[in-house]
């Protein structure tokens, strides 16, 4: 299982309770557009059917074809908008845990992309400052096999999560480079949970 998978495990159950209100609001402003819509393209239509002929019917027709593309185009727009704020609202609320839920994601971020060989552990200035006691002792046990990491006095200009080093290389496991880089698939995965077809 991928670093990613188990992020995107933590911010499931975390972010159930905002992804139900947010699945709520979104349905009912989808509800409203289309009601709005729907409501617009009918005044029109009785607007062209009381010009009456021939040529109000092939209007009438381009109405409601252009109505239904203008409202499977805004639902669309709505779902992407309210995707892009549970990953946001998904993001956030890592940076928002408990010390010791969000070390102990650190602890599997570092675990998951680790190396077998000496190397560095770089946070942000905020993290490094409430970093646990004995947090580099936790992470010793969590290491492959000749791998080691040390945390460093450096730090590098990221939210959260973590920067590796080794021989001057730096892997980034911020948690900004970590969506970034499963944003693809958490999108696929909010959609399939928020807009499953029962």
């Amino acid at each position: 299982m991928s670093g990613i998978d188990k992020i995107l495990q933590e911010i499931e159950e975390e972010g159930r309770a905002a992804a139900d209100r947010i699945t709520q609001e979104a349905g009912e402003k989808i509800e409203n557009l289309r009601k709005e819509i729907l409501e617009k393209a009918q005044a029109r239509c009785e607007e062209i059917r009381a010009q009456g002929g021939r040529e109000s019917r092939g209007i009438l027709e381009r109405g409601a074809s252009g109505a239904e593309l203008l409202s499977r185009r805004m639902i669309l727009e709505a779902k992407q908008e309210l995707l892009a704020e549970l990953l946001r609202k998904a993001q956030e609320s890592i940076y928002q845990m408990e010390n010791h839920e969000y070390f102990a994601l650190i602890r599997r971020i570092v675990a998951k992309n680790a190396l077998p060989r000496p190397g560095e552990l770089l946070l942000s200035p905020e993290d490094r400052e409430r970093l646990p006691d004995g947090f580099e002792k936790e992470l010793a046990g969590l290491l492959p096999e000749g791998g080691s990491l040390k945390v460093s006095s450096e730090t590098r200009d990221i939210r959260g999560g973590c920067v590796l080093l080794y021989d001057g290389v730096e892997e980034n496991c911020s948690i900004e480079a970590l969506f970034s880089a499963g944003k693809d698939e958490m999108t696929d995965l909010a959609r399939s949970i928020l807009f499953r077809e029962d």
